[in-house]
């Protein structure tokens, strides 16, 4: 109920009558979101929704996940879905990972833009779909007895897969001139096989800014999963900390982009964290990526033909441990 209310005010808020009705003025509503996104924030905490923070999109992932302010391709309705309109009219991505743990990931997203009649320059709105999904297999499962010791061999008495899938749909339009907004909603299904109580669904709401303040520099703000739940068959019901996400993208030449952003979980036990990243375009159909993401190095390339590219990431090791990926992803853009 609270998640249906919360889409109606959103609704209300960002979809205003015409002019001379009396209605708020597009500051009014930012500043009426930001105030908003924040109220509801406060009261929540809990665990990562964590199949879905694996990283998804080789490009963003390149540029250490400073995404925030950057996006403006399908990649961008996980990271700040304001940035849809910045995207071309129609693109499609997918992505296949296996990570270093052995969990495999599978990406795929679908950007589409509405224009106006006679207008083809900018986009009135657009939407997006995408669906993620994680699975590991050969998990091994053990039932602990009493006087069990350090020296005790202990075997699995069996074997456990998990599986989980998501699907994302995405809205985003304008508030004013230069400045859009945008809204995501998750719905997700988790399930371990063959464990009581594994199986558990949720779903988290995320909304965005993206302001473009002159030619060459933009402004990203994002809630990340200001409102979501998860439920498990145990009968317990987590919440994610929302975590507040604010970037600036600067294009210092034509050919040479760079993105930084900070993000705060609303909690104070969490330490803020800092990405940045720079993308250069060489000979127009290269373009080359370096990044980091906290304490994590990154770097990929992609190859742009007239309809298709490949774009690839490799993502140095962490302090935990868990080694280095690579990341390859073909993206459509008609």
């Amino acid at each position: 109920m609270i998640i249906k209310q919360s889409l109606l005010f959103l609704k209300r808020l960002l979809n205003p009558s015409p002019l001379g009705e009396g209605t708020p003025t597009g500051w009014v509503r930012l500043f009426s979101l930001l105030l908003f996104s924040v109220a509801f924030s406060l009261d929540q905490g809990g665990n990562e929704v964590d199949f879905l923070e694996s990283g998804l999109g080789s490009r963003p992932l390149a540029m250490g996940n400073a995404y925030t302010a950057a996006g403006n391709d399908v990649n961008t309705i996980q990271y700040n879905p304001a940035g849809m309109v910045f995207a071309r009219g129609f693109e499609l991505t997918s992505m296949q990972a296996k990570l270093a743990s052995g969990f495999d990931l599978y990406y795929l997203g679908i950007l589409t833009q509405q224009r106006e009649y006679n207008v083809q320059t900018v986009p009135d709105s657009a939407w997006g779909i995408s669906w993620v999904n994680g699975s590991l297999a050969d998990i091994p499962l053990v039932t602990v007895n009493e006087g069990v010791t350090v020296n005790t061999d202990i075997k699995p008495s069996s074997y456990s897969t998990y599986q989980a899938n998501a699907l994302t749909l995405a809205y985003a339009s304008w508030l004013m001139p230069d400045l859009a907004w945008g809204v995501s909603t998750t719905g997700f299904y988790k399930n371990f096989l063959h464990v009581d109580g594994g199986q558990g669904y949720g779903a988290t709401l995320t909304p965005g800014l993206m302001w473009r303040l002159k030619h060459n520099v933009i402004l990203g703000l994002v809630v990340k999963d200001m409102l979501n739940m998860q439920h498990w068959d145990t009968g317990t019901t987590e919440q994610v900390h929302p975590e507040i996400r604010l970037g600036v993208c600067f294009e210092v030449f034509d050919d040479l982009l760079l993105s930084v952003e900070a993000r705060q979980k609303m909690d104070n036990r969490y330490q803020p964290t800092f990405h940045a990243g720079t993308e250069w375009s060489l000979l127009h159909y290269i373009r080359l990526r370096a990044g980091f993401s906290e304490d994590r190095f990154s770097a990929g390339c992609g190859i742009y033909l007239t309809h298709l590219s490949i774009q690839y990431a490799y993502m140095g090791d962490i302090s935990d441990g868990i080694g280095d990926s690579h990341r390859v992803s073909l993206e459509v853009g008609l």
